[in-house]
């Protein structure tokens, strides 16, 4: 992955070769090994146990899959799983456009636990 200061855009996209996290998106599953490959943060993998302790994921033959009960919260766990300083960049952006349009909601509709 090339890494600057804005993206990190994959390599390789498409195929079946892709291995990259925007697999998962489009395949709704990911091969474990791919996902140790990428040497992540121990958060991902707490973050991956949450999920399917909530049993929004399952873990099958090496593959992490989404499964039916976890395609509504799929957008939620998607940005529970953005890298820290993204994540960060969303919840800033997130809260001034709310204050801009007045928007509010029950925080309970949207919680995964």
């Amino acid at each position: 992955m090339e890494r600057n200061s804005w993206v990190i855009e994959p390599r390789e996209v498409g195929g079946s070769g892709d291995t990259s996290p925007a697999a998962f998106a489009r395949r709704l599953e990911m091969d474990i090994a791919d996902i140790d490959r990428q040497e992540l943060d121990v958060r991902y993998y707490e973050k991956l146990v949450e999920f399917e302790a909530k049993g929004l994921i399952k873990r099958k033959d090496g593959k992490v899959k989404l499964i039916r009960e976890g395609q509504p919260w799929y957008m939620n766990m998607m940005i529970e799983m953005l890298p820290e300083r993204i994540r960060a960049l969303h919840d800033l952006g997130t809260e001034k456009l709310d204050e801009r349009t007045g928007f509010t909601f029950d925080d309970e509709l949207i919680m995964l636990s």
